[in-house]
């Protein structure tokens, strides 16, 4: 039954996501934080200006971005609550520090560090990739995973002991997986079955796990802050992290982890300001780059941006490293597919279709034989 506190309560839930925090974008603000210029890097046709004065309210915004399943079933935007309470809030006094040019705590170097981790998790982008790698990964996880369970209930029964579900830990966001058993009907045993549905539950559940534990791993990293040469700024994007493995020009790659060796993290915090790491490398904590460095710095932020870049004022760099597409027909899609993603995301949820993985074993014996 649908209550009054239930609609109440859906009222309440922001759908409005930024994927790039506003407080981040209000750094490339020359208005007191209220817009930023914007490059669009797919258009639906050649008249569409190259830059355009937004407001940072509406930009880089996806709707029900991170809408999850609650406990109680219903709708739950407690994963965007949870990142402002513990990484962003924490954070904002580091980000201001930096934009003014002022020494850095310990303990605000490891905020701005979790900053980075969630800035890296929480884009369409990387939703992208991680389900690439997801769909390939937790297929033989899940089977692996299974069959040990299996062997173990296998042993339990046959020492006479009673199998009892064990209770489910409470989660504010529940983990996507159904296991359910079916007995043979004409002898002992059956078959136990495993199913997990990648999608954005899966995806929030794992952003809030890795923010738990891996992504504290960069908070050991020696970070540097790099400025520009002379007569040029950073601009940012809607993918503000880059993740890089550079071997040689021509060389390289933005799939770099968080702390494999040589692998770089770069991201700009302002026009002025370039958080910067490399594994296992130290370099001072205060540099400006040389023109040529600066200049590719900016050819790799151009290049990683998926769809937008935005800028303090419009970017001659960023208009020559990165060249928008015209093309009405890939826009029109691109619009009508986030138009349609919370719908989409809610059916993989309540009825899980070629998104969910399926695994099955045989089990010998379900129950003790004392049963």
């Amino acid at each position: 039954m649908v209550t009054d506190a239930y609609l109440s309560r859906m009222a309440e839930i922001a759908r409005h996501s930024h994927y790039v925090p506003q407080a981040y974008l209000e750094g490339w603000s020359d208005d007191g934080g209220n817009s930023a210029q914007a490059y669009r890097l797919l258009v639906p046709h050649e008249n569409h200006p190259l830059w355009k004065r937004r407001s940072i309210r509406s930009l880089l915004t996806f709707t029900d971005l991170y809408t999850s399943v609650g406990p109680d079933g219903g709708e739950s935007d407690v994963f965007e609550q949870w990142v402002n309470r513990y990484i962003e809030t924490p954070a904002a006094e580091a980000l201001a520090k930096v934009r003014s040019d002022r020494r850095l705590t310990r303990s605000e170097w490891h905020a701005l560090a979790m900053y980075v981790a969630a800035l890296d998790l929480r884009t369409p982008a990387r939703y992208v990739e991680l389900m690439g790698i997801w769909g390939e990964m937790i297929p033989q996880l899940l089977r692996e995973t299974l069959s040990s369970s299996v062997a173990r209930l296998e042993v339990k029964a046959a020492g006479g002991e009673r199998i009892e579900a064990s209770p489910v830990q409470p989660s504010d966001i529940p983990f996507p997986l159904q296991v359910t058993t079916t007995r043979n009907s004409d002898a002992p045993g059956g078959w136990m079955k495993a199913e997990v549905t990648v999608g954005r539950q899966f995806w929030v559940h794992e952003m809030r796990r890795m923010l738990d534990g891996a992504a504290k791993r960069l908070r050991e990293h020696r970070w540097s802050i790099l400025r520009p040469s002379d007569g040029l700024e950073w601009f940012t994007s809607d993918v503000p992290v880059l993740r890089l493995n550079y071997e040689a020009p021509g060389k390289y790659d933005f799939k770099g982890g968080w702390d494999r060796k040589n692998a770089e993290i770069i991201v700009p915090l302002s026009p002025q300001h370039l958080l910067y790491t490399k594994m296992g490398f130290r370099r001072n904590r205060d540099e400006t780059l040389s023109p040529e460095w600066t200049l590719k710095f900016l050819e790799l932020l151009a290049e990683r941006a998926e769809r937008w870049i935005v800028a303090r004022a419009p970017s001659a760099e960023a208009e020559r490293f990165k060249p928008r597409i015209v093309n009405l027909e890939a826009f029109r899609a691109e619009e009508d597919a986030q138009r349609q993603w919370h719908e989409m995301q809610t059916r993989v949820a309540d009825a899980p279709p070629d998104e969910t993985v399926v695994v099955e074993s045989p089990v010998r014996r379900i129950n003790s034989p004392r049963e």
